[in-house]
């Protein structure tokens, strides 16, 4: 249900917020049930769980926010790709990349 609630069949994509904030808050609530009460608002799911008690290993690998909603940006181009429609440029801004100096680089990550 999260998933369809997410989804924006107008424009065959997730909504970047939602897909962040509902979905990818969703699955970190199910894949750690004791520690994450939340279930909406990926800070609010990540501050829960730096402040767990899970290994500091597994904190390390957290995501930054900004990182999971450019992958959210990234899956809405793989979702236009699988139209069979000709494919949106991967490195528009609006999937999650940008060339810098002829190099892929997650928007994120761009200053």
């Amino acid at each position: 249900m999260t998933l369809a609630m997410s989804y924006d069949p107008s424009t065959g994509q997730l909504r970047n917020e939602d897909g962040a904030d509902r979905l990818v808050a969703l699955i970190y609530h199910q894949k750690f049930p004791s520690h994450v009460e939340s279930r909406r608002g990926i800070r609010l799911v990540l501050s829960e769980l730096e402040r767990s008690k899970i290994s500091q290993r597994t904190k390390d690998t957290l995501p930054t926010p900004e990182r999971i909603e450019t992958t959210v940006r990234n899956v809405n181009w793989v979702l236009q790709y699988w139209t069979c429609a000709p494919a949106p440029d991967p490195l528009d801004d609006a999937y999650g990349y940008r060339a810098i100096r002829g190099r892929a680089q997650y928007l994120d990550l761009v200053a």
